[in-house]
């Protein structure tokens, strides 16, 4: 999968806390299918994995399935608090992570795989022709 990201007002300055990016593997056998279209960014159980990255290109992998105690349930309510959506290392980092300027256009691609009962997730960013980071999670939860 791959999405296209850039700043909505081209000239402002990026908020240094902003994140953006794709959610997969949310809702599961036992959880009704009209409450899956509704997760958001507050995790809860089978919430899923957010792959997300900054406007420097720095790819952060958070598990959204770890219910926090916080009401346990997929909504819009506030703000995280910190760790509320706790990073997942990656296994390894073949590019990266990026140091430096923000980038005006960012694409960031995602490739989650199966087989025999382990999973696998890669990404990774590009501005224009160059890769910023790129980054490999074995058997995310």
């Amino acid at each position: 999968m791959q999405t296209r990201l850039g700043f909505v007002i081209p000239d402002e300055q990026p908020n240094p806390n902003a994140l953006a990016g794709v959610l997969v593997g949310a809702g599961g056998k036992d959880v009704d299918y009209r409450l899956t279209a509704q997760v958001h960014h507050r995790p809860a159980t089978d919430g899923g994995i957010l792959a997300l990255v900054d406007n420097t290109g720095r790819i952060v992998v958070r598990d959204n399935g770890e219910a926090s105690g916080a009401g346990n349930g997929w909504s819009i309510g506030g703000p995280l608090r910190q760790n509320e959506a706790p990073v997942i290392e990656p296994t390894s980092r073949p590019v990266g992570p990026p140091t430096g300027r923000a980038h005006a256009e960012i694409s960031l691609f995602v490739r989650v795989s199966f087989s025999e009962g382990a999973g696998r997730l890669r990404a990774f960013s590009r501005a224009r022709d160059a890769t910023l980071d790129e980054i490999v999670v074995e058997n995310p939860k």
